[in-house]
């Protein structure tokens, strides 16, 4: 999505994800929305995906982040994906953690809008799912899943609850939390950084 017709970049990302995540919730199904790739510089790779193949419209939404990133960047690549460019906070490597307990290669996580953040938890868990990070900003609750021993395949999950399209607390001089996440009943494995 192409944000420069006018208006906030910004507000145009997050109509879009707040609209797709209604979707979640009115059809009460899980939407793939994002692929993250890290990055050693965010404004290096804006740049080469749009020279190289026309991805442009990035924003740079702030908020809380998981441990380990310092910026993020994101464009829609469809009418229910986006690309997400995360620049971790340290220089990366091979076998970087994912934030899922599996060094693996430049991708961070495949992402899921889900109707029910809670009831898909409970679904995953006999599937040997565990919450490993989670954070809650832009309205939303967000925790990362592995399996233990790790899958290989990091997973988002992203329950927005909240569907306004307003910009995040830490925008209107609050700090977003990531305290502030309620995961009743659930084994969470913190990473430390």
């Amino acid at each position: 999505m192409n944000a420069t017709a006018g208006g906030d970049p910004l507000e145009a990302f997050l109509s879009k994800y707040y609209d797709v995540a209604r979707r979640s919730k009115r059809e009460h199904r899980r939407i793939f929305n994002q692929v993250c790739i890290r990055v050693d510089d965010i404004d290096a790779a804006e740049q080469l995906l749009s020279n190289s193949f026309g991805i442009d419209g990035f924003v740079r939404p702030g908020g809380a982040l998981f441990a380990g990133e310092r910026d993020l960047s994101v464009a829609w690549i469809s009418d229910e994906v986006y690309l997400e460019l995360m620049e971790p906070t340290k220089p990366q490597g091979i076998g970087y953690d994912t934030g899922c307990g599996l060094p693996i290669g430049h991708l961070s996580e495949i992402g899921f809008f889900v109707p029910d953040l809670d009831e898909e938890l409970a679904r995953l868990a006999p599937l040997g799912w565990e919450v490993r990070d989670a954070i809650e900003d832009h309205g939303a609750r967000m925790v990362k899943i592995d399996t233990d021993p790790p899958s290989g395949i990091p997973v988002e999950l992203v329950d927005v609850h909240s569907l306004r399209s307003t910009r995040s607390r830490s925008d209107a001089g609050g700090s977003p939390s990531r305290s502030a996440v309620s995961l009743p009943g659930w084994r969470r494995t913190m990473r430390r950084t």
